[in-house]
């Protein structure tokens, strides 16, 4: 386990805050009022469609599937530069920040002013969940040996297998009943970037809580504020003081 602590060059390859709402009105109506507010840093539009599949049986032939687009359900907004996306779905919203990563103040800071776009035109009577994501791809080096070195708690081949790990993946959900946090950690060997040498670690982190909430961007701050921290405890608690030297 290592200590929390800022990294030079943090492996965060998308991080994104997560708000499901209902709305009382619906969205889809009122797109160009969407724009209307986003258009400034976000020009890029595209509509958010549902998909639907089919499978149809018949007596003595083969089933034949068949796959389309559903009804519209919401838009997505774009960055010029596409790194940062502002979704507004019948569900409630999504803001993604895809690397280079700034820090969680600014993208919970932005995730909340977005949210008041979305609370202004939706009208939502409340919220029942609330999520802070972070996606981490680490590059170790080539032929990094015992993976204890790296990660807490690594994974290990099986009695009687061979030493060598060509694969793993290993995923957790932790719930605290106090504080009603909720936490998905997944940990599994990815692809690195083509040209790189290195073995690939993912480390998935989903932070959520479940409840009735308040609209109130204030109020939803200190939620998020706590999913931020349990989240860095999470991840730092994932990697040693060997990967923070690498990260740094």
């Amino acid at each position: 386990m290592a200590e929390p602590k800022p990294l030079r060059h943090a492996p965060i390859t998308e991080a994104l805050v997560n708000v499901r709402a209902t709305p009382t009105r619906p969205i889809v109506p009122h797109r160009e009022a969407f724009h209307d507010a986003l258009r400034d840093l976000y020009p890029g539009v595209k509509d958010r469609r549902g998909f639907q599949a089919k499978v149809q049986f018949a007596k003595g032939k083969s089933p034949v599937a068949t796959a389309s687009e559903g009804e519209l359900q919401g838009f997505q907004f774009y960055s010029s530069d596409e790194r940062s996306i502002a979704q507004f779905r019948s569900d409630g919203f999504t803001f993604n920040r895809l690397s280079p990563y700034t820090d969680g103040d600014q993208l919970i800071g932005e995730a909340l002013r977005l949210w008041e776009i979305y609370r202004r035109i939706a009208l939502p009577a409340g919220v029942s969940r609330v999520a802070l994501r972070f996606i981490n791809n680490l590059t170790l080096p080539p032929d990094p040996g015992p993976l204890g070195e790296f990660l807490d708690s690594p994974p290990t081949p099986p009695p009687g297998a061979g030493p060598q790990l060509r694969g793993f993946l290993n995923r957790v959900e932790s719930h605290d009943p106090q504080t009603g946090l909720t936490i998905v950690r997944t940990i599994a060997s990815a692809r690195t970037k083509p040209g790189t040498e290195g073995l690939g670690v993912l480390i998935d982190i989903d932070a959520f809580r479940s409840a009735d909430l308040s609209v109130e961007a204030a109020e939803l701050r200190p939620v998020l504020t706590a999913l931020r921290k349990l989240k860095n405890d999470v991840f730092f608690g994932s990697i040693t003081d060997r990967t923070v030297e690498i990260l740094n």
